[in-house]
């Protein structure tokens, strides 16, 4: 789970074309504390999941959409599939979940 975590902020981050050192002072937290977050080192706070939220644009029940089950790679993985999903356009989206559905026929 900290792994999905992480990996959904610092994907989020970049897409918003943010540094740490942005995304810190915004939600005010620390540089290392972002860096620990994004690695997966520790886990946020609920207070920090919703400034995190408000920021990067990520509805808080994203960061619990990773499987407790997944190994890191897979959970890496998921998270950088979310956040790319959730820049979508309703469209693309359509499209988007049609051809994942045909991968997993």
């Amino acid at each position: 789970m900290k792994e999905f975590i992480g990996t959904l902020i610092r994907t989020a981050r970049k897409n918003k074309a943010m540094t740490q050192e942005a995304l810190a002072g915004q939600i005010e937290l620390s540089v290392q504390a972002i860096s620990n977050l994004e690695r997966g080192e520790t886990l946020p706070t609920i207070e920090t999941l919703s400034k995190l939220s408000q920021t990067l644009d990520i509805p808080v029940q994203s960061f619990f959409q990773g499987n407790a089950l997944s190994t890191p790679k897979r959970s890496k993985m998921e998270a950088e599939f979310v956040a790319e999903m959730q820049k979508l356009d309703d469209n693309s989206l359509a499209i988007a979940l049609k051809q994942i559905r045909a991968l997993s026929g």
